[in-house]
C-alpha cells in the first residue's frame, strides 16, 4: 500500500501541478506508445490538449467537480480528477502516476480515496472514462 499523501486540490499553484502532471502524462503516451503515433496526435491535438488543461480550473473545482493529488516526500507524483455528470452521478477521469511512483499501489489509493470524496461530496454512482488504446487521458 502507498505512503503517499492525498489532497484536495485547492490553490492556484496546485492547479498548476495537476496541469503538469496531466503535460506528463500526454508526453508519457508519446514515449510509451511510439507505434501509435498518429493515433496520439489525432487525439491529442494541441488544441485539445490546452483544452483539457483550461478545464482544470473550472471543471474539477467542488462543488461540481473535484482533483485530488498524490504526494510521495512532498513532490506530486499523481492525480485523479472527477466531475458530476448530473445529480447523484460523476465521472472519474485523468488518472495519472508517474512512472517513478508506479508500483506502489498509489492508482489504487487515489482511486479510493476519490470513490470516497464523491460519496462525501455528492454523488451514489461513479464512472471511469477509459479507452482501450492508448490509455485513457
Amino acid at each position: 500500500m502507498s505512503s503517499a499523501s492525498i489532497s484536495d486540490m485547492a490553490t492556484p499553484d496546485e492547479i498548476d501541478i495537476v496541469r503538469d502532471l496531466l503535460r506528463q502524462y500526454v508526453h508519457w503516451l508519446f514515449d510509451s506508445f511510439p507505434d501509435q503515433t498518429e493515433d496520439l496526435r489525432s487525439y491529442f491535438s494541441p488544441e485539445r490538449v490546452q483544452a483539457a488543461l483550461d478545464e482544470v480550473s473550472t471543471k474539477f473545482i467542488l462543488p461540481d467537480g473535484l482533483a485530488l493529488i498524490a504526494r510521495s516526500g512532498g513532490q506530486p507524483v499523481g492525480c485523479v480528477l472527477a466531475y458530476t455528470l448530473e445529480p447523484g452521478i460523476a465521472e472519474m477521469k485523468r488518472l495519472f502516476v508517474m512512472p517513478s511512483a508506479r508500483g506502489k499501489g498509489l492508482g489504487r489509493t487515489l482511486v479510493a480515496a476519490i470513490g470516497t470524496r464523491l460519496v462525501q461530496e455528492w454523488s451514489r454512482l461513479a464512472t471511469a472514462q477509459c479507452g482501450s488504446t492508448p490509455p485513457f487521458f
